[in-house]
């Protein structure tokens, strides 16, 4: 939904030259924030054109991650390339990159070298392990982080084998964390005109999502069991069957637990001894969900909801995608959107979960096809005629 309020972004300028997530989704948040946004991509198409499913040839992950954005080719490896890329960093506040680190000094077009020239250059390069460090040339892909990082560790049922979380947490973690460092660097340019350089890892991103857990094994000596949904420092908090579904309760702390045991029929477990504080309830962990479930019997996750919802205890159904598409709080919120895609035609996407009183945040354009700007940003930013444009195509160049 278009707004007549200004996007904070709105005048900065994004060369997107990064492939596959974490790199793509920080340009994406960019432009989802204002920025005009230029991918650039080779010929054939970044790598995840071709992640699967593929509808009528479009890459529905190639469509998720690039939404904002203006779509260009250019065959980096040509040295006809080289003055089009010098002229489109030219035009860019902000260099968004993800190759391996050395990658793009080989290139000529580092971060040190581009600050000679124009010393208000933005750089965010998002990589495995970082810039530097005895890992730093290491290939990693997102479920590596989540294991190197112990938070795979965490994750799944106790006995069971260690199991990757359910999205990309890394890569998206990442690319937030590129995004902040970014806006920061803006802000410093404000106050100083010096530019940045931001380097962001997947693993060191990771690792930040364990918090707590960090200073629990340095103090205590102690990594906490594998507790598929279980709540590891309160109880009870858990997901539970319904007779349609999963239904989430968090009834864990000292002030929430006498409002579940009143609303479960069971009143006097909230002055039982055995019950009564959080460490006792956490030992007598099953205890509890016994009783939970005796409760739940045969409703629905609705009833349960409604319940618990009058009783002031937190409890949510577990929904599918498709139930969440659905949801009347997300489509109030403008979490699902429609964008006309030049292949696809209508597509629903996830809306921008920023919002502010005085700005708008917005999708204003899907995702790109291949090359599918390459006329309107060569022409305006390039000066290059349609002619000279169809001869670097032939060329492989575009």
């Amino acid at each position: 939904m278009s707004s007549d309020k200004p996007r904070p972004l709105a005048g900065v300028s994004v060369l997107d030259l990064a492939r596959f997530i974490a790199g793509p989704l920080c340009a994406q948040v960019l432009g989802d924030l204002g920025a005009d946004v230029i991918k650039v991509e080779r010929p054939s198409g970044e790598d995840s054109r071709e992640a699967l499913p593929l509808i009528k040839g479009e890459s529905l992950y190639t469509l998720a991650f690039n939404r904002n954005k203006r779509g260009v080719t250019l065959n980096l490896r040509k040295p006809e390339a080289k003055p089009i890329l010098a002229r489109l960093i030219e035009w860019a506040d902000i260099v968004v990159e993800n190759f391996r680190p050395g990658v793009m000094d080989a290139m000529g077009c580092g971060y040190e070298t581009l600050r000679q020239s124009k010393p208000a250059i933005i750089m965010a390069s998002v990589s495995g392990f970082g810039q530097d460090g005895p890992l730093a040339q290491r290939a990693l892909f997102d479920p590596i982080a989540q294991g190197l990082s112990g938070l795979m560790y965490m994750t799944g049922h106790e006995g069971d084998p260690p199991l990757m979380a359910g999205s990309f947490i890394a890569d998206y973690s990442a690319a937030l964390y590129a995004v902040i460092g970014t806006l920061s660097a803006l802000r410093l340019r404000d106050a100083t005109g010096q530019g940045q350089h931001i380097d962001v890892a997947l693993v060191d991103s990771a690792f930040s999502l364990l918090i707590s857990n960090v200073p629990l094994y340095d103090l205590l000596g102690q990594t906490l069991p594998r507790s598929g949904n279980r709540d590891r420092f309160g109880a009870p908090a858990n997901s539970f069957r319904c007779r349609d579904g999963y239904v989430y309760l968090d009834g864990s702390s000292d002030s929430l637990f006498p409002r579940l045991a009143e609303a479960i029929g069971k009143p006097e477990l909230a002055t039982d001894p055995r019950y009564a504080k959080n460490e006792a309830r956490s030992e007598r962990v099953e205890e509890l969900e016994r009783y939970i479930l005796e409760w739940l019997g045969n409703m629905t996750r609705e009833q349960c909801v409604a319940a618990l919802d009058r009783a002031g205890v937190p409890c949510g159904p577990i929904l599918t995608v498709g139930e969440a598409m659905e949801s009347e709080q997300l489509r109030y919120r403008n979490q699902i959107c429609e964008v006309d895609h030049p292949v696809l035609g209508r597509v629903r996407i996830s809306g921008v979960p920023v919002t502010g009183s005085g700005m708008t945040c917005e999708v204003r354009l899907p995702a790109p096809t291949i090359g599918q700007h390459n006329e309107e940003v060569y022409a305006q930013l390039c000066g290059l005629t349609r002619t000279e444009i169809a001869s670097l195509r032939e060329k492989g160049v575009l």
